[in-house]
């Protein structure tokens, strides 16, 4: 995707050169502009050609800018410990809590961090299930998808005054998924938690670990 993106944005107003980094899983763009242009402006002629070129690239990529910082930035690192949470609960506070109290900030313009265990929830299908009951792992697919969103109900009327209806259908756990109706008969549900074993697991287990002062894993936190 670096040349589409990279021929985007040549002849841009105000721009001195363009270089470009690509390795595998990886495509850096840096744009040079003039000393005397608006950082702001700079960004959004950037972010125009990006759309421009948007047609161009593989399917399921994203292009995004990076943080409004410059060369001269410092970064702060920082690790997350206890005695009494996991590896995975760190990061979740990390990445869902404590990232956007830390980008409020003033003057910090990213938070990054690796390590730790990324928490995700996992279906496995037990195939002497989907046969007796004559299930598709699409079938499954389609039923965790279709019970798990929200999804707005109108508004009720009463005494004068309106009432908004939402409906809350997301899974915030594994009980709300065990407890989703993967099909009926005879007017029997039949239970994603009877067939599948589900739980919780690290989403990309074996990759991105860190280590403080050589001693175990880590979730670390890295904010610019």
């Amino acid at each position: 995707m670096t040349f589409p993106l990279e021929t985007a944005v040549m002849g841009i107003p105000h721009m001195q050169t363009v270089r470009s980094i690509s390795k595998l899983g990886l495509s850096m763009i840096t744009v040079v502009f003039d000393d005397n242009i608006d950082i702001f402006l700079a960004r959004q002629l950037v972010n125009e050609r990006l759309g421009e070129a948007q047609g161009r690239i593989p399917a399921g990529l994203q292009p995004v800018m990076g943080p409004l910082a410059s060369v001269f930035g410092e970064a702060f690192q920082f690790t997350l410990q206890s005695t009494t949470r996991s590896l995975m609960d760190l990061k979740t506070l990390l990445d869902w809590r404590l990232r956007f109290d830390l980008r409020a900030v003033q003057g910090v313009s990213e938070v990054n961090s690796w390590g730790g265990e990324t928490k995700q929830y996992v279906i496995e299908v037990d195939p002497t299930a989907m046969r007796r009951y004559n299930l598709t792992l699409h079938d499954v697919l389609t039923r965790v998808t279709e019970n798990n969103e929200n999804f707005g109900g109108g508004f009720i009327e009463h005494a004068e005054q309106q009432y908004t209806i939402l409906g809350l259908g997301r899974a915030s756990s594994e009980k709300d998924l065990a407890n989703i109706v993967v099909l009926s008969q005879n007017g029997v549900p039949v239970l994603m938690g009877g067939g599948e074993n589900h739980g919780e697991s690290d989403a990309a287990p074996g990759c991105c670990y860190a280590r403080r002062k050589g001693r175990g894993r880590r979730r670390y936190g890295d904010s610019a």
